[in-house]
Formats: structure tokens, C-alpha cells, sequence
């Protein structure tokens, strides 16, 4: 991962309290984080920081073993995703940040 992507995705996303953003490979849009704290108060953390600064969100799962909550970011097309898991005593965070799907797009392009 660049230096600069790397930068830019940390900007964008807020970092969970007391945890570790480690990007996962050199040229990858995926890091991941782990924290004790249950699934369920990091899914509503980013839920609503995102939700904060204006960005449409989804949640999806039951948010006690596992969950996503996404992020769309309107102006350059983007997605936002925390990808959570219950592990043990242990919540883990996969974060992926890339294109909108093609039909999120086409959503944002009809609403204009």
C-alpha cells in the first residue's frame, strides 16, 4: 500500500478507539484491527461516525458473531466497508475501501 493511499484511507476512516489499523499487504486496499470491545459497539461506532459526517450507510448481520457496515462516499464513488467478527473474547475488523459496486453507482447517478 502507498504511503499516500495509505494516508487517504486513515483520513477517511475513523479509527476505532485503542485499536491498531495494519494494513494488510503493499498495494492493497484491506487493513484489519482487533479489539476486546463486543461486535456490536464497533459496528455502531462506525455506523455513526460515518453517519456524522453525512455518508449513507447500511448495517447487515446480527451484530453478536458477525456484521458489515458500509459507507458510501458520494463524491468520489467509493465504499467504505468494516467487515466484523466475534472471535473468542476478541471483536476483528476487516477494513476494505474501493469502488462502489456498479449498481450503487447507477443508484447515485439515477438520484441526480
Amino acid at each position: 500500500m502507498t504511503a499516500l493511499l495509505l494516508m487517504s484511507m486513515i483520513a477517511v476512516l475513523p479509527t476505532y478507539p485503542g485499536a491498531a489499523l495494519t494494513p494488510i499487504g503493499t498495494d492493497s486496499q484491506l487493513a484489519y484491527f482487533v479489539t476486546t470491545d463486543s461486535l456490536e459497539a464497533v459496528g455502531r461506532y462506525f455506523l455513526q461516525c460515518w453517519s456524522l459526517v453525512g455518508y449513507p450507510t447500511s448495517a447487515v448481520g446480527d451484530f453478536q458473531q458477525e456484521g458489515v457496515v458500509s459507507a458510501f462516499l458520494t463524491r468520489s464513488g467509493e465504499m467504505l466497508s468494516v467487515v466484523l467478527s466475534r472471535t473468542g473474547d476478541r471483536t476483528l475488523g476487516f477494513v476494505v475501501w474501493g469502488d462502489a459496486p456498479e449498481e450503487v453507482a447507477r443508484a447515485r447517478d439515477a438520484a441526480r
